[in-house]
C-alpha cells in the first residue's frame, strides 16, 4: 500500500494526473491500479520491507506492462484489433488526464441544481449522507498535500484531515473483504485486471483490519466527481433520465451561452413537425449561430458500458448501435427538419445545408473510432457508403465529449471555427475537438469563483492544520 501510494502521487500534479513520466521508467497509473487489485486480492506473502528497489516489485510492474489480453491475441490480424484495444485502453487512461477543476465545477453545478422537478442536493443528502461541497474539499485538499512528492505526510495530519470529514469518509471507504466481492461481481478472471473497471474508481479508500489505506490518491477526483453520478443514479433509470433531461441540459446550455463564442444560443424548442396536426416535439438540446454557420448540441446521460473494458463483443456491438442511433437522431434534424420545421432564429437568411452541424455531447466519450459510427449510422439511414450523402454525413453530424466542450467555453477558445473550420477534422475519420487547448487561460467568470471558494476552503482547513502544529 506505501509502494503504491507513493507511486501515485508521483502522477498527480496540481492540474491533474501527469501524461508523461520519462518514456514508462515510473509506472503508469492504470499500471498502479492493476496492481492494487492484486494486492487486495492476494494473500500476504511474506513479513519485512518491500521497497521500489526490491525486484519482485519491479517484476511485478514488468508483468503487468507486457501482459496481453488473450482477445488481443484472438483479434490478431483483423480491423477490430485497434478499435476494441483503443476503447479498453481509453476507459483507463483518458478519464485521469481531465483538468481537476472542470469536474469538481461540473459536478458541483449537478450536485446543486434544484428546480421544480429535481432537488440534486436532497438526492445527494439522502444517497451520500453530506453535500457536495465537503467531498470537493477533502478531495482537493489531500489532493494539495500529495502532489508535493517530497514531502512525507505525518500520520498525525492525515487523521486531523479525515476527522473533518467523518460522513465524507465513510462513504468513500471500503473493506478489503467488500472490495474483493465487488471485484468478483465485476470479473473473475485475472486477464481482465489491466482494463477493468475498479471499486478504487469509487472507493479510494480500503479498510483492513482497523487501518484505512489510501494506496492510490491520484483516483481521488475520479471518486468524487464521475464516480458519484453512478452512485446516486445506480439501478434508477428513472432518475438517471430525470438528471440527464433537467440537470445536464441546462449545464451544457449555460457553459456554451456564457462562454460568448456564438451570435445566437437557445436551449430546447417546442416546435409542430408537418402533418402531425399539433402534436407537439422537441428540437435538440441546444440551438446556436456564429455568423452564418449553424451549430447544434444534443446532450447525452451516456456512460460506456463497462463490459466494453474487458472485450465483451456484444457490448461492443451494442455500444456503436446505441451511439450510431444518437447521430442518426442529430442527422435527421440538421439535414431534414432545420429550417423546414422550425427556425428560432432573429437572422432569417437563407440557409446552406452545408452550414449545419450537428453534435451528440456524451457525459464520457467511449472512443470507439468514429468510423464504425458512420457506418452503421447510415446503414440505419439507408445512405450508400461512400456517396456524398455519407461524406455530409461525416463532415456535419460529430461525436464529443463533455470535456471537450468545456475546455473551449471556459478558455474563450474558438469552438464554433474548431467545428466548421475544418483544420481540425482533415480526415472523415478523425475524432472531433482534438486539439490541446491551455487550462490555463480560463475566462469563464463563475468557474474562477468557483475554484477561488475550493481553494479558499482548503487554505482554511491547512490553517487549522498549521495552528495545531501538523504542517511540518
Amino acid at each position: 500500500m506505501n509502494i503504491l501510494q507513493s507511486y501515485s502521487r508521483k502522477t498527480m500534479n496540481l492540474y491533474g494526473v501527469i501524461n508523461q513520466n520519462e518514456n514508462g521508467k515510473l509506472p503508469f497509473p492504470w499500471e498502479l491500479e492493476t496492481l492494487l487489485l492484486f494486492s487486495v486480492t492476494a494473500q500476504e506473502w511474506r513479513q519485512g520491507r518491500f521497497t521500489s528497489k526490491d525486484r519482485n516489485f519491479v517484476a511485478m510492474i514488468n508483468c503487468i506492462r507486457n501482459h496481453q489480453h488473450p482477445v488481443v491475441d484472438k483479434l490478431k490480424g483483423t480491423n477490430d484489433l485497434v478499435n476494441e484495444l483503443f476503447v479498453a485502453l481509453g476507459s483507463v487512461q483518458f478519464e485521469a488526464q481531465e483538468y481537476p477543476y472542470y469536474k469538481l465545477y461540473r459536478y458541483n453545478w449537478y450536485f446543486s441544481f434544484v428546480n421544480s422537478k429535481v432537488n440534486m442536493p436532497e438526492i445527494f443528502q439522502q444517497k451520500l449522507g453530506s453535500n457536495y461541497k465537503k467531498y470537493a474539499v477533502l478531495a482537493m485538499a489531500l489532493w494539495i498535500i500529495l502532489c508535493n512528492h517530497s514531502y512525507t505526510v505525518p500520520q498525525k495530519l492525515y487523521r486531523y484531515i479525515l476527522s473533518q470529514f467523518p460522513a465524507e469518509l465513510t462513504h468513500l471507504t471500503i473493506t478489503r473483504d467488500e472490495y474483493k466481492n465487488q471485484l468478483a461481481s465485476i470479473t473473475t478472471c485475472i486477464d481482465d485486471y489491466a482494463y477493468c473497471l475498479r471499486p478504487s474508481y469509487t472507493y479510494p479508500f480500503i479498510q483492513e483490519k482497523g487501518i484505512v489505506y489510501l494506496p492510490l490518491p491520484h483516483l481521488l477526483m475520479r471518486s468524487v466527481t464521475s464516480a458519484m453520478l453512478y452512485r446516486i443514479t445506480q439501478n434508477d433509470n428513472h432518475l438517471a433520465n430525470l438528471i440527464g433531461k433537467e440537470v445536464l441540459e441546462p449545464y451544457l446550455y449555460q457553459i456554451i451561452l456564457r462562454s460568448g463564442l456564438f451570435d445566437e444560443v437557445y436551449p430546447e424548442q417546442e416546435y409542430i413537425p408537418l402533418g402531425h396536426h399539433g402534436t407537439k416535439s422537441r428540437t435538440l438540446d441546444v440551438l446556436t449561430r456564429k455568423g452564418n454557420h449553424y451549430i447544434f448540441f444534443d446532450s447525452k446521460m451516456y456512460a460506456p458500458r463497462r463490459d466494453l473494458r474487458i472485450f465483451d463483443q456484444d457490448a461492443y456491438k451494442r455500444e456503436i448501435d446505441r451511439l450510431a442511433t444518437n447521430c442518426k437522431q442529430i442527422y435527421e434534424h440538421i439535414r431534414h427538419r432545420f429550417p423546414s420545421q422550425y427556425n428560432p432564429f432573429l437572422l432569417q437568411a437563407e440557409i446552406n445545408p452545408d452550414d449545419i452541424y450537428g453534435l451528440v455531447v456524451l457525459r464520457e466519450d467511449p472512443r470507439i473510432l468514429i468510423d464504425y459510427i458512420y457506418k452503421k449510422t447510415a446503414t440505419l439511414l439507408e445512405i450508400p457508403y461512400k456517396s456524398s450523402e455519407y461524406k455530409w454525413l461525416c463532415r456535419h453530424v460529430g461525436i464529443i465529449s463533455l470535456a471537450d466542450v468545456e475546455k473551449y467555453c471556459f478558455t474563450h477558445s474558438d469552438l464554433p471555427d474548431h467545428i466548421y473550420g475544418g483544420q481540425s477534422r482533415e480526415c472523415l475519420t478523425d475524432f472531433w475537438l482534438t486539439e490541446a487547448v491551455d487550462s490555463g487561460a480560463i475566462q469563464d467568470s463563475e468557474f474562477k469563483s468557483f475554484k477561488k471558494d475550493i481553494l479558499d476552503d482548503c487554505r482554511r482547513l491547512f490553517k487549522k492544520c498549521a495552528g495545531l502544529g501538523l504542517l511540518n
